[in-house]
């Protein structure tokens, strides 16, 4: 078994500032080293060429990519395009974030497609996919409790089973539970976070990857999606404090989400 690569810690961030130079810049200062380059910017499919721009864009930028771009779904309609693309003419482009909190029922599919596209291809680069948190229902999670397992502990090993251990190269695991609540004036922690992460970090050992932990940096989202207790926007020691416990178990890769701000 493979070794993780965590001599170095990543920042990546997903739904960045759009592509272009000054936003870049600024972006590379932040501390934010990886760009994921998302399909709500660039689809390949509606446009190649603008897709090609793109990257040449990001290969002078001097920000390591993640290219997501398969979206939510298994085998979007552009994916026979999207496998022919030749990823390696870009410098930049070191890893694929090839989809976002998939449920169980997926994860056959992923080996399938996904894993059979990487390792034919890119097993020289990072494989990155963020799975779901446990406050997640058993019908997102896609599976239930069970051989005395909770539902996100028999959704975490059935990714490692199905999906994780088929992967060649380097590979991360991560997850999202954002765990700062805000109610009636009133803040309080997720009981449920330091599980997750225990859970996550296990997997992480057994599987010979990185754990990869998303920080909380925003009060809700665009859609309006938000826990009972509502998320409430940390300050500066409450973003480190995340960094610092998830580095704790493990973590060397932090996912940061900022819906273009």
């Amino acid at each position: 078994m493979q070794k993780p690569d965590t001599g170095k810690f990543i920042i990546l961030a997903d739904v960045p500032p759009q592509i272009e130079k000054n936003a870049l810049a600024l972006y590379a200062r932040s501390g934010i080293g990886v760009y994921v380059l998302t399909e709500d910017y660039v689809n390949y499919e509606k446009d190649s060429e603008e897709f090609e721009r793109a990257l040449c864009m990001l290969d002078e930028s001097g920000l390591d990519v993640f290219v997501r771009g398969l979206g939510y779904d298994i085998f979007p309609r552009y994916f026979n395009k999207f496998k022919n693309f030749d990823f390696h003419a870009h410098p930049s482009v070191k890893g694929f974030y090839l989809i976002d909190e998939p449920g169980a029922e997926r994860f056959g599919g992923i080996a399938a497609e996904y894993v059979k596209f990487f390792n034919e291809k890119y097993s020289d680069m990072f494989w990155h996919i963020n799975l779901l948190p446990s406050y997640a229902t058993d019908e997102q999670l896609g599976i239930g409790a069970g051989n005395g397992r909770s539902a996100f502990e028999n959704y975490v090993q059935e990714y490692a089973a199905q999906v994780l251990r088929k992967v060649n190269g380097k590979k991360d695991i991560g997850f999202d539970h954002y765990p700062l609540y805000v109610k009636s004036g009133k803040y309080s922690v997720s009981g449920t976070w330091l599980t997750d992460l225990a859970v996550m970090a296990e997997a992480a050992k057994a599987n010979g990857a990185r754990l990869s932990a998303c920080i909380q940096a925003f009060t809700g989202r665009a859609d309006g999606w938000s826990p009972p207790e509502g998320w409430r926007m940390p300050s500066r020691n409450g973003i480190l404090w995340q960094f610092y416990v998830s580095m704790a178990f493990g973590a060397s890769v932090f996912e940061i989400f900022l819906y273009r701000d």
